[in-house]
């Protein structure tokens, strides 16, 4: 490893201490990690804690070596990279819970009852059972109420859609990546058809690549929602070549004052899409679901709910939630409709 190698802004590596083999300590917000002997070990904290466009550039040192090897300790906290590798058949994966201690004797089941009163059941499923969470705390898209639906498959023609939902987020610079998202409505039912992310930020450029994915649709119902902060560019240029095509500002004053913008108002439409079971063949295990199960919401002092991006920008979900923003019965959803949240 280059130890003169550098990363923008979280990590910071200094040589600790002079080997047969280099060991270097790499500070990950404050976290301390370390390569001895080609083996990435983690000194006081968790995977899950390292960001994924971090830990990106982490695993790529590693290919540089034929024999290097990467394991990962944790606490089961984030959808992140951690989560994807418990299901991802390359990786082994041995989860470590309670009863292991009990049976070791390091603590016995009347101290874990007395800890699970001081718990809530997420925290208790991730800190003594030692497994992921099915929803995160406050997620808008939970496993049983909408992802469970959504993976549903359900046989279609393509050609038989009447609509063709095109939702498109270009890239507004850092972490994002422009993506694209096409799923097909029929009798108010959407179909997940298939979805792209490129690492191009020029207006131009993306109008190009999108058009070689969608002309293969019948542009009389092609229906395009674009981010028109960013993005007006690409809506301009595609409206010129004489595809439908309508702009999206999230920022924009929500519809229903339940919801403190436009983007609050739609993903909790989408939402409401999937609770109801009008969503078929969202990919399980995608970058897609797993950035839909990272959104969570906030409640404002007006009791308006906000959503929350996860810290890595979910540009896919984003043109998602474009892509079926005003189609029927996902235009005025409220939370008392079915989305289960109380206040």
């Amino acid at each position: 490893m280059d130890k003169n190698i550098k990363f923008e802004g979280v990590i910071k590596v200094s040589e600790v201490k002079k080997l047969p083999e280099f060991v270097y300590n790499i500070k990950v917000k404050k976290n301390n990690n370390y390569f001895a002997n080609r083996v990435l070990v983690h000194n006081c904290d968790e995977t899950g804690e390292i960001d994924d466009e971090t830990y990106a550039k982490l695993y790529r040192m590693l290919l540089d070596s034929k024999v290097a090897v990467i394991v990962e300790l944790g606490n089961p906290w984030h959808l992140n990279h951690f989560y994807k590798h418990k299901y991802d058949d390359d990786w082994d994966f041995t989860q470590i819970s309670y009863l292991d201690a009990v049976r070791e004797g390091r603590i016995t089941m009347e101290e874990v009852e007395e800890q699970r009163k001081e718990m809530t059941d997420i925290e208790f499923r991730v800190m003594m059972e030692s497994d992921f969470p099915p929803d995160v705390e406050f997620a808008i898209f939970t496993e049983e109420g909408h992802i469970a639906k959504a993976i549903r498959e359900k046989d279609f023609k393509v050609e038989d859609m009447e609509k063709i939902l095109i939702g498109t987020d270009p890239a507004k610079g850092g972490r994002d990546r422009s993506s694209l998202l096409i799923c097909g409505e029929l009798k108010g039912e959407i179909f997940y058809l298939e979805d792209y992310e490129w690492n191009i930020s020029d207006e131009m450029l993306l109008t190009g690549r999108i058009r070689e994915v969608i002309d293969k649709y019948p542009k009389e119902k092609i229906e395009i929602k674009g981010d028109i902060i960013q993005g007006k560019g690409v809506i301009d240029r595609l409206n010129e070549l004489g595809y439908n095509t309508a702009g999206y500002t999230s920022g924009k004053k929500a519809r229903n004052k339940r919801y403190y913008n436009l983007k609050t108002e739609t993903v909790f439409g989408l939402a409401k899409i999937m609770y109801d079971g009008r969503f078929w063949n969202l990919p399980y295990n995608s970058k897609l679901t797993l950035q839909l199960k990272q959104w969570t919401y906030e409640v404002r002092s007006d009791k308006q709910l906000k959503v929350i991006d996860p810290s890595d920008s979910p540009d896919l979900a984003d043109g998602l939630n474009m892509c079926v923003a005003d189609i029927k019965g996902g235009k005025f959803s409220t939370v008392e409709e079915g989305l289960s949240f109380k206040f």
